[in-house]
């Protein structure tokens, strides 16, 4: 009994199996999961198994029925299956790698863009620090000033309560000269102004007055009298006082 024609698999490739008319290997092969070609291609005589009445016996060993049909080339169509099955895995391959390349290309823009972030922060932080650093000095400053020129202010008003106090003692020495006949009276006022120095500078550390005590009204807003001389000196607050101008 013949065996019907078929596919059977090729033992001298696990990936393809070869056509059995009924009588005789065609020469044609496929893989393993492909379709009966649409034409066939006989092989030579000598090349295609021996004819036999007993076919499924020959066929029952797939390895010697297919080692006997010689069958070595590939149909032209199974051959464009396998060419498009290799371009579609080389397309899958660029497919990924290109994917890959923008994965890495949108990574490494993220990690610049986090760069330039983290550097723009720095460069704000830093600005900031420097700014507060500029307003605590402008405050240091400030505050220092301050307390300089309260400092300043009350070294004056200290040296205007010392120059009353002198133009009180040149009072009191006037009225002891007057009572003694020395100095006609009365004692009208007593005004001293500086002479050599400042009582306003704070870098003079010693001045010296013409201080005049009037004891006549003249009615035209000025007065007569007479004329002592006082020296201060500031750093010590010792003073000296006399009848008379000073030579200064």
């Amino acid at each position: 009994m013949s065996t019907p024609p078929g596919w059977f698999p090729n033992p001298q490739n696990s990936d393809e199996e070869v056509y059995w008319d009924g009588d005789k290997w065609t020469g044609d092969a496929r893989p393993v999961y492909g379709v009966v070609p649409q034409e066939r291609s006989e092989v030579s005589g000598d090349e295609a198994p021996a004819e036999t009445e007993d076919a499924p016996s020959e066929v029952a060993d797939p390895a010697e029925g297919v080692e006997a049909s010689g069958v070595t080339d590939v149909p032209e169509g199974t051959a464009r299956k396998k060419r498009s099955v290799l371009w579609m895995s080389l397309a899958v391959v660029v497919a990924l790698l290109v994917a890959g390349g923008v994965t890495a290309a949108v990574v490494a823009n993220n990690v610049h863009m986090q760069e330039v972030a983290q550097e723009k922060a720095a460069a704000k932080k830093k600005a900031d620090d420097r700014a507060a650093a500029a307003a605590e000095a402008a405050r240091a400053a400030k505050v220092a000033a301050a307390a300089k020129q309260a400092a300043d202010d009350a070294k004056r008003a200290q040296r205007v309560q010392t120059i009353t106090t002198v133009e009180a003692a040149i009072k009191k020495m006037a009225e002891d000269d007057i009572a003694k006949g020395l100095l006609t009276g009365p004692v009208l006022g007593v005004s001293c102004n500086p002479v050599s120095g400042s009582a306003d500078d704070l870098t003079d550390t010693t001045t010296t007055f013409d201080c005049f005590v009037g004891n006549k009204d003249n009615g035209d807003g000025t007065q007569s009298g007479y004329f002592f001389n006082a020296t201060i000196n500031w750093t010590s607050g010792e003073y000296t006082y006399g009848l008379g101008k000073s030579g200064g």
